[in-house]
């Protein structure tokens, strides 16, 4: 029973982060709320990534300062889920987290790589493809991954 909570809570974390992800990057991402996020996000990336040149011979890592503002949520519910469900929901909580970081980094990587070992795979071109539908239009598709959590908020754009 131990095992099944386990694994639900993990699955049910990373949605959470995913959806989290989504949403902070529609609003902070794009927006002079957080001009560290900002910068290292709208002017960085997507400067180093125009639309006209989407992908390159290797990943160039701006981003690093807009990834620890995703800590304050997340240590908040961290907190909250000690306090409230004790150890082995929290340790769950915190396998979704690392889960879902590793696996949107991983993916952003490959999109904007040359040659990715996904690139066989057409649920991997279909995904990059909403990606840079994001680079030429950053008002739509802000999901890194699940791409349902934008056509939730209507972003969506294949």
């Amino acid at each position: 029973m131990q095992a099944l909570i386990f694994i639900n809570v993990a699955i049910g974390s990373y949605y959470l982060m995913s959806i989290m992800q989504t949403v902070l990057h529609r609003y902070y991402g794009h927006k002079q709320r957080i001009r560290a996020v900002f910068e290292a996000h709208a002017i960085r990336h997507h400067g180093q990534y125009p639309p006209k040149k989407l992908q390159s011979e290797t990943f160039v890592e701006l981003e690093s300062n807009a990834l620890y503002y995703y800590g304050i949520p997340i240590v908040v519910f961290l907190a909250i889920s000690y306090v409230a469900f004790g150890p082995l929901i929290t340790t769950a909580y915190m396998v979704g987290v690392i889960f879902t970081f590793v696996w949107h980094y991983y993916l952003h990587r490959q999109y904007h790589l040359n040659e990715s070992p996904l690139d066989r795979f057409a649920w991997f071109r279909t995904k990059r493809h909403l990606h840079f539908e994001h680079h030429r239009n950053a008002r739509v598709n802000f999901a890194v991954v699940e791409f349902w959590i934008d056509s939730l908020m209507g972003t969506r754009r294949d």
